[in-house]
């Protein structure tokens, strides 16, 4: 009699795509720094626990810097009425090619799905548009980590990629 072997739980990881994989390195490195309000308590089993209660943060800047809903990015939440055990938690998706991008996904163990097909649409991501310039400022604690991102050297490179990235998968600028 044969036996069989026990199958293990999957693991439920998020994996960003190749070419959008520096910009995400980029904001992952920088956004630890952002000030943030309320209490989030960390995952004890969470991958990268600094994240915890940056996704908002993080978010924002990767759709300002992939280049926003011209690009065909769209910001996305899954508020705690939806996802008890984990919201509020922000993230963005390709509307495209429906890929999802969680720079934050870390925060959470790797054994824990996040039910990213519940999220609800959140507009422009927080942001307002400058009335002067035309662009879009992202609120204050992200601020200081779009520039410090802005003069890393590595930042140009992973825009431009990101950008690559966009249209292979169906963005048209």
């Amino acid at each position: 009699m044969s036996r069989s072997k026990a199958k293990r739980p999957l693991a439920f990881r998020h994996r960003v795509p190749r070419g959008l994989g520096p910009l995400v390195s980029l904001i992952k490195e920088y956004v630890v720094d952002c000030a943030y309000k309320g209490s989030f308590p960390a995952c004890p089993s969470a991958r990268e626990p600094a994240l915890t209660g940056q996704c908002s943060n993080a978010s924002t800047l990767f759709w300002i810097m992939a280049g926003d809903k011209k690009m065909g990015w769209k910001c996305c939440s899954l508020p705690a009425r939806i996802w008890p055990l984990g919201g509020p938690h922000a993230f963005i998706e390709h509307v495209p090619s429906g890929t999802i991008v969680d720079p934050t996904a870390g925060q959470y163990s790797r054994w824990q799905r996040i039910p990213y097909e519940k999220a609800e649409y959140r507009g422009n991501a927080g942001v307002r548009i400058d009335s002067e310039t035309g662009l879009y400022v992202p609120h204050k604690p992200a601020i200081a980590a779009l520039a410090k991102i802005l003069a890393d050297t590595r930042s140009a490179s992973a825009i431009q990629s990101a950008y690559d990235w966009g249209i292979a998968h169906g963005s048209t600028p």
